[in-house]
């Protein structure tokens, strides 16, 4: 993700890590759901029961976190 007006790039690869502008970055070791922010992108999608299947996990969250957000990015500031 390219975020032009920070100048930020971010990359991950699934066992590869993640890296913003080229220097490696991590998660927050917090494990508790009532503590975090969970964010998410639900696009529209012609697959039947995909949309529903994804919408009932979003559900079934939402009793356990602390907040919900749906934006055009995840990046926090």
């Amino acid at each position: 993700m390219f975020l032009p007006f920070y100048d930020l790039l971010y990359l991950a690869e699934q066992g590869q890590g993640a890296t913003r502008n080229g220097q490696p970055i991590g998660v927050s070791p917090e494990n508790s759901l009532q503590n975090v922010l969970v964010a998410y992108s639900l696009d529209y999608t012609e697959i039947p029961g995909k949309t529903a299947f994804e919408t009932s996990i979003i559900q079934s969250l939402v009793g356990s976190i602390r907040n919900l957000r749906t934006t055009n990015s995840a990046v926090d500031f």
